[in-house]
């Protein structure tokens, strides 16, 4: 009797009970990382939106002269992408998390993969633009004059592959969100 009764409480844990609508320790797992995802990510998807799509183009139209345009919205970038890169980190790891206690039902689950795979993607994404393109930008903004910097076929050549890819994380970044609210739309 004391065995059955350890067995019942063990599926419980792990299945979760149907009749008194208990969740499973791993359903409240994998709702705290879809929670931690959501945050993460809609930090780094939306935070992309405002500042690339709303905050740059209103200060770059409404601010003069543009090299005061530029500094701001440098220093803007400046602050963001570090939390951006922290962000995705956290996003990261926790989908790995997912795939790691999901991994017997990966061949089946190829929408996990694939989301995974997208994370990475935009993880790559970010990083590039953290260690690599702002600090070229930066560099550039201090070495040369202002007015002659938006010129330079090279600075324009950094700043629209910034602009690519700050583009293609958002688009990116969405995917795996719906995903989240299509997850959690389908539990219900």
């Amino acid at each position: 009797m004391n065995e059955q009764k350890q067995k019942t409480d063990l599926n419980e844990n792990l299945a979760g009970n149907p009749i008194t609508g208990k969740k499973s320790k791993v359903n409240k797992i994998f709702t705290t990382i879809d929670l931690i995802s959501f945050i993460t990510l809609s930090f780094v998807v939306f935070g992309i939106l405002t500042l690339g799509f709303l905050v740059a183009p209103v200060l770059f139209k409404d601010l003069n002269p543009r090299p005061l345009a530029s500094a701001i919205m440098s220093d803007i970038f400046n602050r963001y992408y570090p939390l951006a890169f922290y962000s995705i980190m956290i996003t990261t790891a926790v989908e790995l998390l997912r795939v790691i206690l999901r991994y017997k039902k990966l061949l089946k689950e190829k929408v996990l993969i694939f989301n995974f795979l997208i994370i990475v993607a935009i993880a790559f994404l970010t990083s590039y633009s953290n260690f690599v393109l702002l600090p070229a930008i930066n560099e550039m903004r201090l070495h040369q004059n202002s007015p002659t910097l938006w010129t330079d076929a090279r600075f324009i050549s950094i700043h629209k592959q910034s602009e690519n890819y700050a583009k293609a994380i958002f688009m990116l970044g969405l995917i795996p969100l719906c995903f989240i609210i299509v997850r959690k739309k389908a539990d219900e």
